[in-house]
């Protein structure tokens, strides 16, 4: 079981540094392996033996508590064994003083001493209570350990299965990033210096974020999607309220998403699609389970024309 974890280690490190060596390639590079080494021929050999791996470790584990439950079966029919001796043995010995306790009580009861009869009696009920209390707190025991055996055992299990999850999830976020033609952040870097620029030098604009509709869309309490219109003139002003929005919600920790276009440059809606389905899952990937969500208000969708 070891060895299978550490196979399955070294592939997976194996898969992050072939990605790493892609990430680290400069564009051009990029752009000639998208064409002589695609992702399927870069990844799809790793990926195959990580699963085989996981396949591996999962019916070694699957095994491994199979053989534990047939342990533990086999120590509870050799506990019943003795049990059933000791009884047999019990048993064999109480007829045994029975019979001389016959014989006895006969023998005292033609002496008129009934009294010693009276006291081995008692005494011999109190240890067929004492053997009775300890059967029944071996009993306890033992169903106690089986209790805490079979808590160990699911787990691990879970615990295997949690980890099997993060590796499905690391995987599926390493293939939408190297086949994602959009950079989100490099966009959104890009467009916040213009924006910084132009700060000092921009012109003056109507006050649009003070209308109605954006207001209503702003404080609605359902999900809710906004379409902002600008002109020739104020299509600076309105990519830098955007960018501000982008900023304020990143500095207050609230998910979002984002697509910016950039200059000369077209998306289709699958290059959207991949775009953000990676920013999702990357953000999925960095928040703690047990954390509870930072905003628990309902979506919100502004689009820009």
């Amino acid at each position: 079981m070891k060895s299978t974890i550490v196979a399955l280690n070294c592939h997976i490190i194996t898969f992050l540094c072939r990605a790493l060596d892609w990430y680290e390639s400069s564009s051009f590079s990029r752009a000639l392996q998208s064409i002589t080494k695609p992702a399927a021929l870069r990844y799809d050999d790793i990926i195959m033996e990580i699963d085989k791996t996981l396949a591996q470790v999962h019916v070694l584990s699957v095994t491994g508590s199979q053989a534990e439950q047939r342990d533990m079966h086999e120590e509870m029919r050799e506990d019943r064994d003795d049990r059933r001796d000791f009884r047999s043995v019990i048993q064999s010995r109480l007829d045994e003083m029975q019979h001389q306790l016959n014989a006895l009580v006969r023998q005292k009861y033609y002496e008129g001493d009934l009294k010693a009869v009276h006291t081995e009696l008692r005494d011999l009920t109190d240890l067929i209570h004492a053997i009775s209390m300890a059967q029944t707190s071996s009993e306890k025991t033992l169903l106690q350990e089986l209790l805490v055996m079979k808590q160990h055992i699911q787990a691990t299990q879970a615990s295997i299965s949690h980890q099997l999850s993060d590796v499905q999830l690391n995987q599926t976020l390493s293939v939408i990033s190297s086949n994602c033609k959009i950079d989100h952040k490099a966009a959104y870097e890009n467009s916040f210096l213009l924006r910084r620029v132009r700060s000092t030098s921009s012109s003056k604009c109507a006050p649009f974020w003070n209308s109605p509709q954006l207001q209503l869309w702003d404080q609605s309490l359902s999900h809710s999607s906004i379409l902002l219109f600008s002109t020739f003139r104020d299509r600076l002003n309105v990519r830098d309220f955007y960018i501000g929005v982008i900023e304020q919600l990143l500095q207050s920790q609230v998910p979002v998403l984002w697509i910016i276009e950039q200059k000369d440059q077209k998306y289709n809606i699958f290059d959207v699609l991949k775009s953000l389905l990676a920013q999702a899952l990357a953000r999925q990937k960095k928040r703690a389970p047990a954390n509870p969500p930072l905003c628990d208000r309902p979506p919100r969708n502004l689009f820009v024309l």
